[in-house]
């Protein structure tokens, strides 16, 4: 049930949002659509990671600037330790992708 919270990018009118235009764009039936609240976790890490690309530590620098501006970060998982372990598994490997 929490990883399909991940998938799901429908909006409430039935219909998918403009965030998966890319995904639209590329697949060839495989690939599914990014739920809006990863979307913009994922946007926010490209932007701080923009600010700190120069930076000496660039992955701590990055992760510090993130975190002081998403306090408020929630999935809608049902299990509480899943937030915690996804969410610091999906900064680290962005930062990680980003910095190669």
């Amino acid at each position: 049930m929490c990883i399909e919270s991940l998938k799901c990018l429908i909006t409430s009118e039935g219909r998918i949002g403009k965030e998966a235009d890319l995904v639209q764009a590329k697949t060839k039936g495989y690939l599914t659509y990014p739920d809006s609240n990863l979307y913009t976790i994922i946007k926010q890490l490209e932007e701080c990671f923009a600010l700190n690309a120069s930076s000496n530590d660039v992955f701590e620098s990055t992760c510090n600037e993130f975190f002081t501006r998403n306090l408020n970060i929630k999935f809608n998982f049902t299990i509480q330790e899943h937030q915690k372990e996804m969410l610091t598994n999906i900064v680290s490997y962005y930062i990680t992708m980003r910095m190669r």
